[in-house]
């Protein structure tokens, strides 16, 4: 398959860079690890008039009527940035999960107002009740004996609870289904927002990836030993080359898994999970050679490095792990296989 994308998707992802060097810099992440909790939303505000959320809402709402793969690049540089507002939450998980199975009510209710930017919203898939933003969100998105549903601010309980990365202001939730909303109680649904919620998780990562080995790369070039920048050593670029290589191939994963997304067919399942799987793994390949090249400074809080550090980790841990997401992959490719044997293959 050929595959590239638009100058207009180019174009945006650039926008988003532009934002990001002129309102959103390490000082800013830095300011919001020590603010936590009490961050304002006014980043918020305006990363939603950017128009992040709106991209896959249909016309009719205000929206560009976009598809996934419109959202890729985009996705990359808020996962660059470690931007730490949950916009890939509401635009690409929440909304287009609304637009998809919810009632139509409920997306009379809700829809406009998510694509907008008027409602802040998260997720809270799987057992743990710790959610990122859960304090602070306007509508939360939850699964529950199956079942995917909707809360309201104010009508469950959030705890503020500290975190490595305090920029994501997690929050201990508890969530009374006779106060939420129903969205969807079909399994096929279920998976395909787990599937949306990896993917999504995966592009943030190789984002972020990218930032670790510029930032990696461009120490390398100023730290000098014996008289030279230690980037001239051979076994440095070695380690670097690595990661890009590691890089390269998770984006590539990652791009196909949104355009799966956008697909008629069920590949997105597989996609996902090998999109998340070496989105870790790169972004952790990333994170050790950051660490390594950087050396003792980078153990610090001094240091830049820290805060994209923290966030990998917390992005590595959710929407599955990479022995979860192989195994997945595996028994997608041996139900495959025996799909496509002779009759008493394999069984």
């Amino acid at each position: 398959m050929l595959f590239d994308f638009t100058d207009e998707q180019r174009e945006f992802a650039r926008s988003v860079d532009a934002w990001v060097a002129r309102e959103f810099g390490a000082d800013t992440l830095r300011q919001a690890w020590q603010d936590g909790q009490a961050r304002s939303r006014s980043n918020w505000d305006k990363l939603a008039e950017l128009g992040l959320t709106t991209i896959l809402a249909p016309e009719e709402l205000g929206g560009l009527g976009g598809r996934f793969s419109d959202l890729t690049l985009s996705l990359e540089r808020v996962g660059a940035a470690a931007l730490d507002e949950p916009v890939a939450a509401t635009g690409a998980v929440v909304l287009p999960t609304l637009l998809r199975f919810g009632a139509s009510e409920l997306r009379e209710t809700y829809a406009e107002q998510i694509a907008e930017g008027s409602l802040m919203c998260t997720i809270a898939l799987g057992d743990s009740d710790l959610v990122a933003d859960g304090g602070r969100a306007d509508i939360v998105l939850y699964e529950s004996e199956g079942a995917l549903r909707l809360a309201r601010s104010g009508e469950f309980a959030a705890t503020p609870v500290d975190s490595q990365d305090p920029s994501r202001r997690l929050a201990r939730c508890v969530f009374d289904d006779s106060r939420s909303e129903i969205v969807t109680d079909d399994a096929t649904a279920l998976r395909w927002v787990r599937a949306v919620s990896a993917t999504v998780t995966a592009t943030l990562l190789n984002g972020l990836s990218t930032t670790l080995l510029d930032m990696s790369t461009e120490y390398v070039k100023q730290r000098q030993q014996f008289g030279q920048a230690v980037g001239s050593f051979q076994a440095i670029k070695h380690k670097l080359a690595d990661v890009m290589i590691a890089l390269e191939a998770a984006r590539s994963v990652g791009w196909f898994a949104m355009y799966e997304l956008d697909s008629s067919s069920e590949g997105w399942a597989a996609a996902s999970a090998m999109a998340k799987s070496m989105a870790t793994r790169a972004n952790l390949a990333a994170a050790n050679a950051a660490l390594q090249c950087h050396g003792g400074i980078g153990f610090t809080r001094e240091h830049n490095l820290h805060l994209f550090l923290q966030r990998s980790m917390a992005w590595q841990a959710i929407d599955g792990s990479v022995a979860q997401h192989r195994r997945t992959t595996a028994r997608g490719a041996i139900e495959e296989l025996r799909r496509a044997a002779p009759v008493g293959v394999g069984a």
